[in-house]
């Protein structure tokens, strides 16, 4: 039996609708990019935007609005890019008819589009009481200096399950910054918090760093000594998957390289390179990043 253009483009729009924002985003992207001359091409331009879209490429291929080839080579139906570019057309996000659509025009717009996705640069977790009135308003002020826009849920009234706002808010920033400091693990809800995290920092392509604040990295990644201990106390009466869970955010996060206090002589120092380091990472963000370190051995952080 053979199946419409109409048929086709039905279906394909049922499964558009299904996909969250940044996988919308992407889908229309590509299908802006799209001829059928230059295939190689629509690869490299993804990358050009300036984030990661590993997870987001293979869902659009489960969804079979695209195709990736074993070579890496993006390819998608010609009557699903005339779908997006209707899409577009249809919500008056680009001027004028879809015969009128320049190629220049639909990249910066859509490359615009995506950027945007991310409404924060920072996401900032960290237990208060150890660094609220200190180390973190100096480091949020120095963000502020260099329009670095942060979300922290320092005036979110905190209930025993983090709330699909800081979930948002998460998954919706850059970098994901967390501050590993004595109390940090009496805290379930920032356990729950660095589960979302450590889980952006692997599939959506967001950049994560620890800052070992007063803390020992070796005892944040085996949970050992007084900050073990801390951790266990948190963990009674909590299941098994859910200790599970957190302790290996723990040790995941606490593998990857970041900033360790103990390691500068002058704080302001180290608020100086964190910045400097964020900034940097915001202009320029490669494709394949997932954490702003590959995972190293142990012994690095030491």
């Amino acid at each position: 039996m053979e199946v419409s253009g109409n048929e086709v483009e039905e279906v394909s729009r049922v499964s558009y609708d299904g996909l969250p924002a940044m996988e919308k985003a992407l889908f229309l992207y590509i299908a802006c990019l799209f001829n059928d001359e230059d295939v190689d091409l629509v690869a490299p331009l993804i990358a050009s935007v300036g984030l990661a879209f590993g997870s987001e490429i293979n869902n659009l291929a489960d969804q079979s609005l695209i195709h990736v080839s074993s070579s890496g080579q993006i390819v998608m139906h010609c009557l699903l890019r005339k779908m997006g570019k209707e899409i577009l057309h249809r919500k008056s996000m680009l001027p004028g008819s879809s015969k009128d659509l320049t190629r220049d025009n639909e990249k910066v717009f859509v490359a615009s589009s995506l950027s945007h996705v991310r409404r924060y640069d920072v996401f900032l977790s960290f237990s208060g009481q150890d660094v609220c009135k200190t180390f973190l308003s100096h480091l949020v002020r120095r963000f502020d200096s260099e329009g670095i826009t942060t979300f922290s849920d320092a005036e979110i009234m905190r209930e025993l399950v983090i709330g699909q706002e800081i979930k948002q808010a998460i998954r919706e920033s850059r970098i994901l910054i967390v501050v590993f400091s004595k109390n940090f693990v009496s805290s379930s809800w920032n356990l729950q918090e660095l589960v979302e995290i450590a889980t952006c920092g692997k599939t959506s392509g967001q950049i994560v760093i620890p800052i070992f604040y007063k803390v020992d990295p070796s005892d944040v990644r085996k949970q050992t000594g007084k900050f073990g201990r801390l951790f266990e106390e948190t963990c009674k009466n909590k299941t098994v998957d859910e200790k599970q869970r957190w302790r290996k955010a723990l040790t995941d996060i606490a593998n990857i390289i970041g900033f360790i206090n103990e390691h500068w002589g002058n704080e302001a120092d180290m608020i100086e390179a964190l910045a400097a380091a964020v900034s940097e990472r915001l202009r320029i963000v490669p494709s394949n990043d997932r954490f702003i370190a590959t995972k190293r051995k142990s012994e690095l952080l030491n």
